[in-house]
């Protein structure tokens, strides 16, 4: 990846692949922790609210070979063809392979590699669809069940995002998806609850948008909490996930 901007006073930097395009592809926002070391959850810890970032790569062989090669270890996924990588601070990245038409012999795997989506667990996946349709414009591309895994996978992504995918390895360079993961076993037992704030080391979710105005007072209609901040508005999706709406756009911010 390479990094779009850094503010050196906060240690935050935002980070992309070189074909993600600005204003519809995923930046990964990393932030300096000055808190003592976070509790990051293992990829198979289903109190774990937020799962893993999904990278997708044209040839998915080339970047395990790569990533052996650099000594990194990979963990294996229910799908025989997906590898887990866990970062420095022990987040789950999950390398997953889409079709290219890209000619092969590329000197770097993550040449036409892209951050294609973030999952998310919920325990009401019904409500979660709701807001994230009717108050965010979100389109439902696809709801797969898996009894192997004893989940039922809900991707949803804004208009511009492919129609009618068939899988959810079936993807595009530019697509915007999020994951909607409802884990058949384990929600329905009392007083259960994700871990969705920073204590789990990770943030939230934000996007830059120029419509604040209207979508304030769409969730001011849903009856949504608000909290104004000095660039535009926080807000908390039904299972808590916090979201970061800001007015401008990261691609005025001077590298």
């Amino acid at each position: 990846m390479s990094r779009v901007t850094l503010f050196p006073e906060s240690g935050t930097a935002f980070l992309k692949y070189p074909n993600s395009p600005l204003c519809t592809g995923i930046l990964l926002e990393q932030r300096r922790n000055n808190e003592p070391a976070l509790s990051v959850a293992s990829p198979q810890d289903v109190t774990q609210g937020y799962s893993h970032l999904a990278i997708a790569v044209p040839e998915i062989e080339f970047a395990y070979y790569r990533l052996n090669q650099l000594g990194h270890e990979l963990l294996p996924c229910i799908e025989p063809s997906q590898r887990n990588l866990l970062d420095p601070d022990g987040h789950c990245i999950r390398l997953m392979e889409y079709d290219a038409m890209f000619t092969t012999g590329k000197s770097e795997p993550w040449e036409h590699a892209s951050v294609q989506r973030v999952s998310l667990r919920v325990r009401d996946p019904q409500q979660s669809l709701q807001f994230y349709r009717r108050t965010l414009g979100f389109n439902l591309l696809l709801e797969q069940s898996s009894f192997q895994h004893g989940a039922t996978h809900y991707l949803v992504g804004y208009p511009e995002s492919r129609q009618g995918v068939r899988s959810p390895t079936e993807v595009t360079l530019t697509s915007t998806v999020l994951e909607l993961q409802y884990i058949w076993k384990g929600e329905d037992e009392p007083n259960f609850e994700y871990r969705v704030d920073a204590s789990c080391g990770f943030v939230g979710l934000r996007v830059y948008e120029s419509f604040l105005a209207p979508l304030k007072a769409r969730l001011h209609s849903e009856g949504m909490g608000i909290i104004d901040t000095a660039s535009g508005i926080v807000f908390h999706d039904p299972e808590g996930y916090p979201w970061q709406v800001e007015a401008h756009s990261i691609a005025s911010t001077s590298p």
